[in-house]
């Protein structure tokens, strides 16, 4: 099926689009709505859900429901049904423009409406093909709440922004965001969607690479570039391919992307990075990026077996999952195979500039599914804090005043019921918490404990000098490594 025409799309007028954004939130459009119709069916395998989300939305008469199966879900509605959603108005232009379109006697949307977070967007159906636009999935978001600041900046630009869902997400704490894609269609829907959530304070390009804007500096850069591996005889996507091996073009933009940051400048990417044999993944990072200055954070996720990974991309292209599945799976696996390719990574991975510094830290931190616990803002910038400290001497280290995080628990696990067996500590953090459970030497339990209820790292060490009888250089000699290791992994911040 070809994609639906979108040229006609901001002839709406960006009032009426808003107009339609304030309809669909007053009648109740939102994730709590899906929620609700999902819990259910959450036991349920994925491939399932769209049609049993359908089977319950046609149980509920109510005009959120009639939306969610016009816009989301391509389950015609009637006329009737259409006309109370959007009020007579709008019906009709919508229908003039192409949004909603008869199907026989009833009426749908061609294209899809998903949630990103509170904004709506509208992307395309994938199964058209071509140079469709993508939607907002759970990786879009956790990169999106990864990269909105926590404090107000002055410009952010979303490089692939597609339909634009992170342009929009960072247009609430930014002054300016530029939205830049090579697809000149998800130019036209990212305005859409601008003015559907009644956001004005966005620039949207269309461009190839960073060219359009090489003579800018921005405070923040995000992007979700195209990483899957292009294996041979499969048709070239613009929203989906990074290269052979996939990961060609987010390398181009960690070559590039940095130069156009600004001081203290942040940019924070959403990759699959395939693992190889040979190498590491942050060497290969930092061998990218185009300047020793930089600071490289890598938040790596569980790595995803070639075989997950190649059975998860045939499946999205062949949902039957008859034989033309069975060869594209086989045929993702020997392309794998013939480049290397051991496994796949999802990383968040951040770039900061920092020119008053010669040299740039390089730190990477094991979290757990980075499309379950979505890391804020306010964790990565902690993160940043934290290696800039490790960066320093001891005498900025015991400067600090260091916190264990919240919902921390100090556990003592023995192998055997013996009570001369040596017992382990761990760190365990909280469901929500992002880093993984950190192992503890019986010291480290110790010190991680005191340093926690202590105005600084220098008045633990002065209490471990004065109860264990050691002068205050032994004392911070015996600390030192532990907060260290403790920072690195996430198990201290910065209070």
């Amino acid at each position: 099926m070809p994609l639906p025409d979108a040229s006609r799309l901001t002839s709406l007028g960006d009032e009426r689009w808003r107009a339609l954004g304030q309809r669909l939130s007053s009648i109740g459009v939102s994730n709590q709505t899906i929620a609700n119709v999902t819990r259910p069916i959450e036991r349920v395998a994925y491939e399932l859900r769209g049609p049993l989300r359908v089977m319950h939305l046609r149980k509920h008469a109510t005009e959120a429901a009639w939306a969610l199966r016009l816009f989301a879900y391509g389950d015609p509605v009637t006329e009737r049904e259409a006309r109370a959603v959007l009020g007579d108005d709008l019906f009709s232009g919508l229908a003039e423009i192409g949004a909603i379109e008869t199907v026989e006697t009833s009426w749908v949307s061609p294209f899809l409406l998903t949630l990103h977070a509170d904004l709506y967007v509208f992307v395309d159906d994938l199964t058209h093909g071509d140079d469709a636009v993508m939607g907002s999935g759970s990786s879009t978001l956790a990169l999106s709440r990864a990269a909105v600041p926590s404090q107000r900046k002055a410009t952010a630009l979303d490089f692939g922004c597609g339909a634009g869902p992170s342009a929009l997400a960072l247009a609430r704490q930014v002054d300016h965001v530029v939205g830049l894609d090579i697809n000149p269609r998800a130019i036209t829907l990212a305005r859409v969607n601008a003015a559907l959530n009644g956001i004005d304070n966005v620039e949207l390009v269309v461009g190839d690479m960073f060219e359009a804007v090489r003579d800018r500096r921005f405070d923040v850069i995000v992007s979700q570039p195209p990483f899957v591996a292009r294996h041979e005889g499969s048709k070239a996507s613009t929203y989906l391919h990074g290269g052979a091996r996939g990961d060609e073009l987010p390398m181009r933009v960690l070559a590039e992307a940095p130069k156009l940051l600004a001081d203290d400048g942040v940019l924070v990417t959403w990759v699959e990075w395939p693992e190889l044999a040979s190498d590491d993944l942050t060497a290969r990072l930092r061998s990218g990026l185009p300047s020793r200055e930089l600071d490289l954070l890598v938040l790596r996720g569980p790595r995803v077996s070639t075989q997950v990974h190649a059975a998860g991309y045939a499946a999205a292209e062949h949902p039957l999952l008859d034989e033309a599945f069975a060869t594209d799976a086989e045929a993702r696996l020997t392309h794998f195979e013939r480049h290397s390719v051991i496994g796949v990574r999802p990383t968040i991975t951040v770039v900061r500039r920092q020119n008053a510094r010669a040299s740039g830290f390089d730190a990477t931190i094991d979290v757990r599914g980075l499309e379950a616990i979505f890391p804020s803002r306010l964790r990565v910038d902690r993160f940043l804090a934290a290696h800039t400290l490790l960066q320093g001497d001891d005498a900025a280290l015991f400067a600090a005043k260091l916190r264990v995080p919240k919902r921390t628990s100090f556990v003592e696990e023995r192998d055997t019921p013996s009570p001369e067996a040596p017992p382990t500590f761990f760190a365990r953090f909280s469901d929500k918490a992002m880093v993984t459970n950190y192992p503890l030497a019986h010291d480290s339990f110790l010190f991680l404990s005191l340093v926690h209820m202590s105005e600084s790292a220098a008045a633990a060490a002065a209490f471990v000098a004065e109860n264990w009888n050691v002068t205050i250089d032994e004392a911070r000699q015996k600390l030192a490594p532990h907060l260290r290791s403790a920072l690195a992994h996430g198990a201290l911040e910065i209070g």
